[in-house]
């Protein structure tokens, strides 16, 4: 990993453009005379050199709380940042990442509101082993992370840490100057001064881990965000620990309180690569003016009504977008679209989360509805691990074709090896056996297939289901 240092900049006066002092240059940068003329182009006049700032850091007056950092290059491998990660920092791989965007600048959040978010985060990061990510200063909603993090640490100690992943631009940290050390701190004592921070900003002390990442420049907001992406894109295409035997990769939330113009940018374009986003209505602007518009028919979605919103949620500073803009966020906003959670309930059942199965339920997700394509019971039933009630299945199943063995007596040492066939009349046979007479099987005979390959402990009998259902699915009750 690499630091980026300036050493053709155009020097003016004490400020060079890249935003340092001149002082704070090698000597080959403060060489007026070889540069008049040029304009100033990070690509041209910036290198990169060994990154001088990583190990340990710890937050001023409080004791023996710790994290980890490391200055890094906008040009970084993120497979480089995921091996640092998890090897270097030996973060076990998330099942669930957890993207957290909005408002950058301290907002106000009503006490429901934020005990909902507080919880709902928390409990979901439990539950799944999620990473949690922000932009990890210590303001707006990066502050609301960190302190739903501390509030966890606080209050209980049964869980493991959560993690807080704070990807921030190095050019922006006030005080970063403690965190230098070319052998590496460890640990650097980081004091945070939010009063003298000026246009700066403070690490949140919070977080757990930090990625700093440093294009050569100082006081540009935003140098982070390329970066972030394509990392938080690199662990969307692992595969997840705990459903790794369907190939199923790590599932990515973007969740989004308050926020502006760059906010509803990246919801847009989260959502234009399919990642859910979940919109926290009651937290300001631009999270409300979504929340409203999506609760209204499409036809009422027009310029006029974004219009309205937007001079309700962001009051003065709506004064300041142009009419274009008003059109090009009524587009979005429209262009939006649901998205649903079935993915998350999908790796919940599958990774046995019941906590995580019964949020999601509160939260609206549909049993019904999940259980609908054939598809996403089919692989279900594939994830399932040996167990008692497959065992007596495919002892069932077994006996019903003892009777026909000598006729396919080929066939069946085949699919012996590669798994029996089992259909929804025998999984409700089975369902019917165990729970008594009181029910009513519902599915006649079938013919319809679906692979499905597993060995029972207690029986040399292979399975494969024939189109598959959910437990719930197979009877009813007289």
């Amino acid at each position: 990993m690499k630091n980026l240092y300036d050493i053709r900049s155009l020097v003016i006066e004490d400020v060079c453009r890249c935003g340092y002092s001149k002082i704070e240059h090698v000597g080959e940068a403060i060489k007026p005379d070889d540069f008049t003329g040029e304009s100033w182009d990070r690509h041209r006049h910036i290198h990169e050199v060994p990154t001088d700032a990583f190990g340990d850091i710890s937050f001023d007056g409080l004791g023996q709380k710790t994290g980890k950092y490391a200055r890094v290059s906008t040009d970084t491998s993120p497979e480089i940042l995921y091996q640092l990660l998890t090897e270097q920092w030996k973060l076990s791989p998330p099942n669930l990442l957890i993207s957290v965007t909005g408002g950058a600048k301290n907002f106000y959040l009503k006490a429901r509101i934020k005990n909902m978010f507080h919880r709902g985060l928390i409990k979901v990061a439990q539950t799944t082993g999620a990473w949690i990510i922000t932009g990890g200063t210590h303001a707006g909603v990066m502050k609301h992370v960190g302190q739903a993090v501390r509030d966890n640490a606080l209050s209980s100690s049964i869980h493991g840490q959560i993690v807080a992943i704070g990807v921030a631009t190095w050019g922006i940290i006030h005080n970063k100057d403690a965190l230098v050390r070319p052998e590496g701190c460890f640990p650097a004592h980081y004091p945070m001064d939010i009063k003298g921070q000026g246009r700066l900003s403070c690490l949140d002390n919070n977080h757990t881990h930090f990625l700093l990442v440093d294009d050569g420049t100082h006081g540009n907001y935003g140098v982070e965000i390329e970066l972030r992406s394509r990392l938080e894109k690199c662990i969307s295409r692992k595969i997840s620990d705990y459903i790794s035997k369907s190939g199923v990769t790590i599932p990515v939330v973007c969740v989004v309180l308050d926020g502006g113009p760059g906010t509803l940018n990246t919801i847009y374009n989260a959502m234009l690569c399919g990642t859910p986003c979940v919109i926290l209505e009651g937290s300001g602007r631009i999270a409300d003016v979504i929340a409203q518009a999506a609760g209204q028919p499409l036809s009422r979605v027009t310029i006029v009504h974004i219009h309205l919103l937007m001079k309700r949620f962001f009051g003065k500073e709506y004064e300041k977008f142009p009419d274009l803009k008003i059109i090009e966020w009524t587009k979005k906003v429209c262009e939006q679209g649901g998205t649903d959670l079935h993915w998350a309930m999908f790796s919940a059942l599958v990774g046995n989360k019941p906590q995580f199965v019964s949020l999601l339920l509160e939260n609206g997700v549909s049993l019904r509805d999940f259980l609908q394509d054939e598809e996403t019971l089919c692989e279900l039933y594939k994830q399932m691990p040996g167990c008692f009630f497959l065992s007596k299945l495919a002892k069932r199943v077994d006996r019903a074709r003892r009777s026909k063995r000598r006729a396919l007596d080929r066939r069946v040492r085949a699919l012996q090896r590669q798994g029996e066939t089992i259909s929804l009349t025998h999984v409700s046979e089975e369902v019917r056996h165990l729970l008594g007479s009181f029910t009513q099987p519902i599915y006649p005979p079938s013919t319809r297939t679906c692979n499905f390959n597993m060995t029972m402990e207690d029986t040399s009998t292979s399975v494969s289901l024939f189109y598959p259902d959910f437990f719930g699915y197979f009877f009813q009750l007289n």
